[in-house]
């Protein structure tokens, strides 16, 4: 994640999150050490959106790689309609004359897959799919559009046309694999 404070920008992860502060092991040591009482801003990203998390700085000063920030707000920047796995599901895209091609999902939702390919599926692409969800049951057939392409590679595409019931099936996926993963969260 990044810490933003001021002008500045800090690559960071978390170390550790307490009642009202979340402690940041810096990436390097900032050129001029952070000052105590500064406001400062991180973004996180999660199955449920993206959160920005802004607060007051409190550097460790031994050790001038770590930083705690003591959070006055938390807000929720964007919301998703449906929760966001990260898993891999075997997918076989088909489009109209051309023979199928085997890929996988990099994340599942109730409303779409970000998946790791084909390499020349392009934005408004319309694709048929056969999804294998891992749950030993029939895999989903459904269509969907490409949506977004991703600066790895990936393919974002939005459901278009499912059966209410593998609807169903596939969010019930969604939320066993999310139930299955460990999870850091503000408190």
């Amino acid at each position: 994640m990044t810490l933003k404070v001021g002008e500045d920008e800090h690559a960071a992860r978390v170390e550790v999150i307490g009642e009202g502060h979340v402690v940041l092991g810096l990436a390097r040591a900032p050129d001029a050490p952070l000052v105590a009482g500064a406001e400062g801003t991180i973004e996180s990203t999660d199955a449920r959106g993206l959160h920005r998390v802004s607060g007051v700085l409190d550097p460790n000063q031994r050790e001038l790689d770590l930083v705690t920030l003591r959070w006055q707000e938390v807000q929720d920047i964007q919301r998703r309609q449906f929760v966001r796995v990260e898993t891999t599901c075997i997918v076989e895209v088909r489009r109209q004359g051309r023979d199928p091609i085997p890929t996988y999902t990099v994340n599942v939702s109730g409303s779409g897959f970000l998946l790791a390919g084909p390499d020349d599926l392009d934005e408004g692409d319309e694709v048929e799919l056969t999804v294998r969800l891992g749950d030993h049951g029939e895999p989903l057939d459904v269509t969907a559009e490409v949506v977004r392409l991703t600066a790895d590679g990936h393919r974002g595409v939005h459901i278009t046309r499912i059966e209410d019931a593998d609807r169903e099936r596939l969010i019930h996926f969604v939320f066993e694999c999310q139930r299955a993963a460990p999870r850091v969260r503000f408190q």
